[in-house]
């Protein structure tokens, strides 16, 4: 469930072209996805790189006024998070030119995860995944310690950094505990915990994002497949309903089955924490692991 810690970052909405204050604004987005694409400019005073996230706004007023709000609540989350693991925010002005809302991050350099295990052509190996999964229940502990819920944790989210740290992105899709709760699901419906996919009032709870880090670890021993990589959102849910818990691959080492079936709890109240598994004795075993990137 959620704490009783409320606090509201100081971001804010302005009518103004960040390409006025950014120099080198990239015309062409660097990533696309849905109503939003990503472009690369230049701090003014550092000439340091960062990333700018253009969303759309829909010609629908309420839709619009909507569109705004989650862009003003993915600032918020990201200025609210001191975690390395999470994205951070690099203004807290949030701008609002040609029928679109700007978010201004840090630029992080290195590839996502899915990227990396499709180019990797093989399962991870369990050191790796163990590296990857610390420090994205690093974040989720900051995260979720701040009332919130990522609500779309998938391999596309995670960024690997070219210092071999991984790193959660989009917030797009943030629940926190003091706003209003969106009626859609959201996030890829692969991903989804049964609450979600039965659209219970829990559905926008931490609860979900241990869930989908779970079907995560299970898509990195898989070399980037989903179990239910076949089905549409519908014959998802259906499967959810009558056989919820994937099956694990049995070449899995106790540690890790243990971690992933804490994450596949069914029941999100008996469900792992996000602090419960900070403290999950598969980071023990495998704490003076290095990947080859951090050995460099």
């Amino acid at each position: 469930m959620y704490k009783s810690y409320n606090r509201q970052p100081n971001v804010k909405l302005v009518n103004a072209d960040p390409a006025q204050i950014y120099s080198n604004m990239s015309p062409t987005p660097i990533c696309m996805g849905g109503q939003a694409t990503i472009h690369t400019c230049r701090h003014p005073q550092t000439g340091r790189r960062i990333a700018v996230k253009r969303i759309c706004l829909p010609r629908s007023i309420s839709e619009k006024q909507k569109t705004r709000q989650m862009a003003i609540n993915e600032a918020a989350a990201l200025a609210s998070c001191k975690c390395k693991s999470v994205v951070r925010l690099a203004d807290s002005n949030i701008y609002e030119a040609y029928d679109s809302v700007f978010i201004i991050m840090e630029y992080i350099s290195g590839r996502t995860l899915y990227d990396a295990l499709i180019r990797h052509r093989r399962p991870f190996e369990e050191p790796e995944i163990v590296k990857i999964l610390k420090d994205i229940v690093d974040a989720l502990v900051e995260v979720h310690d701040h009332d919130m819920a990522h609500c779309d944790i998938k391999s596309d989210n995670i960024i690997i950094a070219d210092d071999g740290t991984a790193r959660l992105i989009d917030f797009g899709f943030v629940a926190m505990a003091n706003s209003e709760k969106d009626a859609s699901p959201h996030g890829q419906y692969q991903y989804w915990a049964p609450e979600v996919a039965a659209h219970l009032d829990t559905m926008h709870m931490p609860s979900r994002d241990i869930w989908a880090l779970g079907i995560m670890t299970l898509e990195m021993l898989q070399q980037g497949q989903l179990s239910s990589g076949a089905m549409d959102s519908w014959e998802y849910m259906q499967h959810l309903a009558t056989n919820p818990i994937p099956s694990i691959p049995s070449y899995s080492s106790p540690a890790l089955r243990s971690f992933i079936e804490r994450c596949l709890d069914v029941d999100p109240d008996t469900r792992a924490t996000a602090s419960e598994l900070h403290r999950h004795s598969i980071f023990e075993e495998h704490s003076s692991y290095e990947s080859p990137t951090d050995s460099d």
